[in-house]
């Protein structure tokens, strides 16, 4: 594959994982305006979106195993691609190339893999797959909730909108990042992550009070229990994602 090759290659990949997430960002906003008007059609509307989701999965995924398969590349191009931007990795494919015309046939170099980064960007199709199973299972969730008139207490209903509105802020950072690719807004996503896991682990604990103090009905608490793991493991490949796309995980 040439230079120019693993550019337009990388660029449309990139410009289709956009897509999904963008997908699966509105899967998501779906599920939240289901849940606070108590639209079951929202949640059905959602799981369809779903459906697409795991196509788009699929195809991707497919299209990752054929380019990796076939890659033949020339040492050192595309270095660190994923984040860099475009027009600056063309001009030094271009003066790279001109470097190799003019030097003698010997000094040809072996070819090589992808580079390390774009590997990265080849593993988000499968974490949005699994950021849409859990937006399903909440969806089902709430169905239940909705259908069978199971009462949330109002802390309860202020923290789930707490979660849906941060977990969608750090999917619309997934989106971005795979366009701007800009690693401060990895680290956002990182730090942020973290934080949203100590948020459950404190609603959860706040849960079990209320549990106790007999302010919430049995079948609410599993269900509400159920409804913050599903959240946490939203956010979870999120982290996921920004581990893989950043090259190293937040200390």
């Amino acid at each position: 594959m040439t230079p120019a090759a693993v550019i337009e290659s990388t660029e449309k990949l990139r410009s289709d994982i956009h897509q999904m997430c963008q997908h699966t960002v509105e899967m998501l906003k779906l599920t939240w305006e289901g849940c606070k008007t108590h639209n079951v059609a929202l949640l059905q509307q959602a799981a369809e979106l779903g459906q697409h989701v795991h196509q788009q999965e699929k195809t991707l995924t497919t299209l990752v195993v054929q380019q990796s398969s076939q890659q033949r590349s020339i040492r050192g191009v595309v270095q660190d691609l994923l984040l860099k931007p475009v027009h600056l990795e063309r001009q030094r494919l271009d003066q790279q190339m001109h470097q190799q015309e003019t030097t003698p046939a010997a000094s040809a170099v072996p070819q090589a893999r992808w580079p390390e980064g774009v590997q990265g960007l080849f593993l988000v199709p499968v974490h949005l797959e699994r950021i849409g199973d859990n937006i399903e299972l909440l969806g089902r969730a709430l169905t239940t909730v909705i259908r069978e008139g199971i009462p949330f207490t109002e802390r309860a209903v202020r923290e789930l909108n707490t979660l849906f509105a941060r977990a969608i802020e750090l999917l619309e950072c997934v989106r971005d990042v795979i366009l701007t690719q800009n690693r401060i807004l990895l680290r956002h996503m990182q730090i942020e992550g973290q934080r949203y896991e100590e948020l459950v682990n404190e609603y959860a604990l706040l849960h079990q009070q209320r549990l106790i103090e007999g302010l919430c009905l049995p079948k609410a608490s599993s269900l509400f229990v159920a409804l913050l793991d599903y959240l946490k493991g939203i956010t979870g490949h999120i982290g996921q994602i920004a581990d893989k796309l950043s090259g190293e995980s937040v200390s």
